[in-house]
């Protein structure tokens, strides 16, 4: 998050290699943050590899719920390169078995679903789109979840921006940076594309913002 590809590589490296003998989710989630990293560093076919290599230790542990959050994973890189209609034939296909659960580790499935009808942005699925951010949204606050609030209402402020509901986008997106600017997340909006960062160049900065906005 902090957009330091690296270290998280090398870190995440050490427990993919030895997947067989880690804890399944540590895996899983090691598997994840090694494709992010390739697809941020311009290498989306070492990414899509990785993703391959976690569905394959997934299906071998029979982890039903493992496979779910590959999926999403993978529903997340068809965006990011341009397969966009898969992601929401993914995304419209699960989002009946969604459910209110917690969010507690690195990565949560449930977000890959609005990420997806965002991508796409039509407008025959507003309505699927609306009830997906708010359930998040009361799930994450009923949690206490900030690391997924963050999120959840930065998608929030995209969806406003694109009803254009400039008023009602800024102050969600506002919301959002003030709890993210004390761990200094970077990556969680980079990841969420030009839209955001039209978005982010026409919010009228506060003072105590103007930097942080600068350096995302």
């Amino acid at each position: 998050h902090w957009i330091n590809l690296a270290e998280a590589e090398h870190h995440a490296r050490q427990i993919f290699d030895n997947r067989f003998v880690n804890h399944a989710n540590a895996n899983v989630y090691s598997g994840f943050i090694l494709a992010l990293c390739y697809q941020a560093g311009g290498q989306p076919d070492r990414a899509n590899d990785v993703i391959s290599q976690t569905a394959e230790f997934a299906t071998e542990v029979r982890s039903q719920a493992l496979m779910l959050l590959v999926q999403a994973m993978q529903a997340e890189l068809d965006i990011r390169q341009g397969r966009i209609g898969e992601a929401v034939k993914w995304a419209k296909r699960i989002f009946p078995s969604i459910r209110p659960v917690p969010m507690p580790m690195f990565y949560a499935a449930q977000l890959a679903v609005p990420k997806a009808l965002l991508a796409q942005g039509h407008e025959a699925d507003l309505g699927l789109l609306h009830d997906t951010l708010r359930g998040l949204r009361a799930n994450a606050e009923s949690t206490n979840n900030t690391r997924f609030l963050i999120e959840v209402l930065a998608l929030e402020a995209l969806y406003h921006y694109g009803q254009g509901n400039d008023r009602e986008a800024f102050a969600v997106l506002e919301q959002s940076l003030a709890l993210a600017m004390p761990s200094g997340f970077i990556r969680l909006y980079v990841d969420l594309g030009p839209a955001m960062k039209t978005l982010l160049d026409r919010l009228p900065p506060k003072r105590d913002m103007a930097r942080y906005i600068t350096q995302i």
